[in-house]
């Protein structure tokens, strides 16, 4: 049993209360179970109330991806980091429930959005009109760059009440607990335009990606998260 199952049936534990119709056995009987799990597995208050979840992530422009993979944790109060696996890339979140299962959603929206649009730009005349594979790979690459930039302009504004500092920083901290020996990343360098009318594309593209502040299997009616 690894650590973020221990930690979410403690968390269920912790529902059995009297408020919740629990009664005073049952609920002395569930604290008595939290607390031996504890004591069993090392978890702190922190366990418990600091999520994370996991997205992976099969793309080669990484690279272009970034900036927006940072935003989404920007957006849910968490702390994110990378993980390269044989499967792909792993990207994962940290933070105060909801927000990494929130970043993981928007990470999944947003990929499969990349994904979908770049396959259709691939199919139109701009593209199949470039004769050499590295002039189609530039004109893919600045599609990208600008859908990229056209969703975080969108989930910066979508999000801009939800912020909140105190989240982010306790976010941040236990990231840092719980992968010590993660290193960061340079910024990546700002994407130099080659076809004005592949990043117009990408840009339009951007626009029409409907995004939702819902949870995977959930609604997509808004959350306000990092808020009491």
């Amino acid at each position: 049993m690894n650590r973020e199952t221990i930690r979410k049936r403690v968390n269920i534990l912790r529902e059995r209360t009297t408020a919740r119709g629990c009664t005073e056995a049952e609920a002395m009987e569930a604290a008595e179970k939290i607390a031996e799990m504890m004591r069993e597995h090392g978890l702190s208050g922190d366990d418990l109330d600091m999520g994370e979840e996991a997205g992976l992530v099969k793309a080669s422009d990484k690279r272009l991806r970034l900036p927006l993979w940072g935003l989404i944790a920007g957006c849910t109060n968490t702390a994110a980091i990378t993980r390269t696996l044989l499967s792909g890339l792993q990207v994962v979140y940290v933070g105060r429930e909801p927000g990494p299962e929130i970043a993981v959603y928007l990470l999944d929206v947003c990929n499969n959005a990349i994904d979908a649009e770049l396959a259709r730009f691939r199919r139109g005349d701009f593209y199949r009109s470039r004769r050499k594979a590295s002039t189609r790979r530039k004109a893919a690459l600045d599609f990208t760059a600008a859908l990229v930039q056209r969703l975080c302009r969108r989930l910066d504004r979508m999000f801009e009440g939800n912020r909140n500092h105190a989240d982010a920083q306790r976010a941040a901290q236990e990231l840092d607990r719980r992968f010590p020996t993660a290193q960061s990343t340079k910024p990546a360098r700002r994407h130099k335009v080659t076809y004005d009318s592949a990043a117009e594309a990408g840009w339009l593209a951007g626009g029409r990606v409907h995004l939702g502040h819902g949870v995977r299997g959930g609604s997509d009616k808004p959350l306000l998260i990092g808020r009491n």
